[in-house]
């Protein structure tokens, strides 16, 4: 739903090399056909041979596009704060470029050579390196001694820093020495009246369709005050609001002070609609709604943090307390909302501050595709907890769209993707990263991991679930090194078992965050099978145990490729996290290891069972334990009867169906 679309316009003339120094950043006023114009935001400006090449957002439509022009002259008007409108026309001298003003009678007409056709994004390409209104290259970073007013490159930053009252210019120069943030985050960095930062982020769906469509309505089944409701961590006193319901916006940063001239006294946001519908959410609205929130919640899955649709506190005492905002960029009454112009708005560093209630929510644009708003909202909400872009060294954009392509290619969260198949937490292990900034450090640090869910040996082990010769089980990786231990008893022959991590129903399974590796090994801790593929994040275990017994099978987070060569492929294991399922089957043994021995008016049961096994039943009759043997005795059944055993260890309990039937020999 509310699909994006990009158009190529080629311009002759228009911008060439001089004006990278006013127009990087800047509002350019395009003229297009003689005095048709056409409005758009500077993102990227880059020389290319004997061509220009633009990257800017379309006003008008809010999307992105790429302008290709001649580099011997242009005529644009660019709107540079605090220094009025300017028309520019920018012709070759000798070797270099010279640039006068000009009036509207100057100005060339435009050849559109495509615009209704669509250009499908990969991703932006880097032409080169983001520059400041000097002309000159961001790169490093900004903090300690470095994060100076003076130091900083004459940018739309600095001169917001130049234009606060003492006390809040200090406030902002604190913050960016305590972050050290990338210096291409300038591009998207704002710092507001009280000398805190924000960032806007300028976040590109590279999985639109052709056209923006609105789906047709379909039948009411909530209505907007009762959205529904999912936790992924109910009593957990962190907590983010994924708020789809709208609703009035005050008192807030974003809102101003009274007497200010952008001041706003309440936004009344709109809800969460791909109808049109504002008043109750459609069945599809309702599937949205739970594929996004599952999608984040899977985002935040190692961490102590429950992801929530339900309306939750937030008051001046709930500095634990997320919020984001879905919501289009324009109110119900017309105005525009702070992240108007952007994919997605939030301040910077945040969360468990005491003041934390005058800096949220977070807002993200809901017009986008479901896998671009969930990985959205999960980064706007990280800058919340403090993190920055991730990019790579003399970037154009200031976010990294990833690379590879099917199940193993790769983005981080805090970059810009939503055509890779695994987004994940980062600290720059990828070719030319200009971030090393531990996200995962971060987070936990705010919100603490998760318990482990299970143990990561034999003796610790969780025993799957079995159900005849199935098995079954789930399970959770909160950290870069946990793995999960689970066992299981058959006898030899073929077994097969598949973990399968985040898996929506009915959808792509884009937007997961864990690739795994199995191990089957013995009771004494020998390697049986192991299973660890290359192109796909699920993984099947295909082998032949070699004999009865107790085996146990690891859940082990993994990467693949080689993302720091300068060909990057894959990803570390580092951001490899989150929920999986485990399905499969075992070979058939002898009543599981149950050995029966016939005795005068019945027959004893005997054999082994896993260990830390605290207690088995058999027909409800208990058995003995010696370690991991067992024996039981049972009455001789008249006709076929199937005893459930059930097994307790203090993972809990399992059961197995053990068949006995009666069978003649001899005399009878």
């Amino acid at each position: 739903p509310h699909a994006r679309r990009s158009r190529t316009v080629r311009l002759s003339p228009t911008l060439a090399r001089d004006a990278y120094a006013f127009a990087q950043g800047t509002r350019l006023d395009v003229a297009l056909f003689a005095d048709v114009h056409w409005q758009v935001t500077v993102a990227v400006i880059q020389r290319a041979g004997d061509q220009i090449v633009i990257t800017a957002r379309d006003e008008a439509d809010d999307r992105m596009v790429t302008i290709v022009a001649a580099a011997d002259r242009c005529a644009v008007r660019a709107e540079r704060p605090m220094h009025g409108a300017l028309r520019w026309l920018v012709v070759p001298d000798g070797d270099a470029y010279r640039a006068i003003e000009i009036d509207r009678a100057a100005q060339a007409a435009a050849e559109v050579v495509a615009d209704a056709d669509v250009v499908e994004h990969e991703h932006i390409h880097d032409h080169g390196p983001a520059l400041d209104d000097a002309g000159q290259p961001l790169v490093g970073t900004l903090g300690g001694e470095q994060a100076t007013i003076a130091s900083l490159p004459p940018t739309r930053l600095r001169r917001e820093l130049d234009a606060l009252p003492a006390p809040a210019r200090e406030r902002a120069q604190e913050k960016l020495r305590e972050l050290d943030v990338p210096m291409v985050d300038i591009l998207c960095l704002h710092v507001d009246a009280r000398g805190m930062l924000f960032y806007r982020c300028n976040l590109i769906d590279q999985e639109s369709s052709a056209a923006a469509t609105v789906a047709p309505p379909t039948a009411a089944i909530l209505p907007i005050s009762t959205p529904p409701i999912y936790h992924s961590r109910p009593g957990s006193t962190n907590k983010v609001f994924l708020d789809f319901n709208g609703g009035a916006i005050s008192g807030t940063a974003w809102n101003g002070n009274p007497g200010d001239s952008d001041y706003v006294a309440t936004w009344q946001a709109k809800p969460y609609s791909t109808d049109g519908d504002e008043a109750f959410f459609s069945d599809d609205e309702l599937e949205d709604i739970r594929i996004v929130w599952e999608r984040v919640a899977e985002d935040f899955a190692p961490f102590n943090i429950d992801v929530t649709t339900e309306a939750i506190s937030l008051g001046p005492d709930d500095d634990r307390h997320g919020h984001v905002m879905i919501t289009e960029t324009i109110d119900a009454n017309g105005e525009a909302m702070p992240h108007a112009g952007a994919a997605g708005i939030a301040y910077l560093s945040v969360f468990a501050q005491s003041y934390y209630q005058d800096y949220r929510p977070a807002f993200m644009n809901e017009g986008s595709t479901l896998q671009f708003l969930a990985l959205g909202i999960s980064h706007e909400f990280g800058h919340n907890l403090g993190l920055s872009h991730d990019a790579t060294v003399g970037s154009s954009t200031g976010y990294y769209s990833g690379h590879g392509s099917g199940e193993t290619s790769w983005a981080p969260i805090m970059g810009s993707s939503s055509s890779r198949f695994m987004d994940t937490w980062s600290k720059g292990e990828y070719f030319n990263a200009n971030n090393t900034q531990d996200d995962l450090a971060i987070i936990a640090g705010l919100l603490s991991y998760r318990s482990s869910d299970h143990g990561d040996t034999t003796a610790t082990a969780s025993a799957l679930t079995v159900s005849g010769l199935s098995v079954s089980g789930s399970g959770r990786i909160e950290r870069t090194n946990d793995v999960d231990a689970f066992t299981f008893s058959c006898g030899a022959g073929a077994v097969s078992l598949t973990c399968q991590p985040l898996d929506i129903a009915g959808h792509s399974r884009h937007g997961g965050n864990l690739d795994v590796r199995l191990e089957v090994r013995s009771s004494a801790g020998a390697l049986i099978a192991i299973a660890d593929p290359s192109a796909t994040v699920a993984a099947t275990l295909v082998g032949t145990l070699p004999a009865s017994g107790t085996y146990t099978l690891l859940v082990i987070p993994t990467g693949v490729g080689t993302p720091t060569a300068s060909t990057p492929t894959g990803y570390t294991a580092y951001g490899s996290l989150g929920t999986y399922d485990l399905s499969g089957t075992v070979p058939p043994s002898d009543a599981n290891g149950m050995e029966p021995v016939i005795t005068p008016g019945g027959f004893v049961l005997h054999g082994t069972v896993p260990p830390g096994t605290t207690a088995l039943t058999v027909g409800g009759v208990a058995a003995t334990l010696t370690g991991t043997n067992f024996v039981v005795g049972l009455p001789v059944p008249t006709a076929p009867t199937t005893y459930t055993a059930v097994i307790t260890s203090a993972a809990g309990s399992t059961t197995r169906q053990i068949l006995v039937s009666p069978v003649a020999s001899g005399g009878g």
